[in-house]
């Protein structure tokens, strides 16, 4: 699999071919991963400076317009290069700053899961 950073015209990143393997799962492997860095203390339903997507349902931030960067989705399942969340722990530029805010950033392993997991239908499994 191939993945490139983002352009001098500002692109989102670029995600050649889907992964081969089991699909991640949301519950066991993408929710963790926002409980370990932090995710869920600003990106929470009781939250009053969150701004970007609410990561505590599956449903409020899969398939789901990016309120500060509508009409483009949180997670468009099968293209993390085109969906916020991704570009933002990538930290492309595109869609805003680096998450989590104020770094360090995720390890790649935890951010090629969610890659692997949006490549694959970002699954509510």
């Amino acid at each position: 699999m191939m993945l490139a950073g983002c352009s001098d015209l500002g692109d989102p990143v670029k995600v050649d071919a889907p992964p081969v393997g089991t699909a991640g799962s949301y519950v066991n492997d993408v929710r963790p991963i926002f409980n370990t860095h932090g995710c869920l203390t600003c990106h929470t339903s009781g939250s009053t400076t969150d701004f970007t997507g609410i990561l505590t349902s599956y449903s409020t931030f899969v398939s789901v317009p990016s309120f500060i960067n509508p009409p483009v989705l949180i997670v468009k399942p099968g293209d993390p290069g085109n969906s916020v969340l991704y570009n933002r722990i990538e930290n492309t530029g595109v869609y805003g700053e680096l998450m989590p805010q104020g770094g360090p950033q995720m390890p790649k392993s935890d951010r090629d899961l969610i890659r692997d997991w949006i490549l694959q239908g970002a699954l509510n499994n």
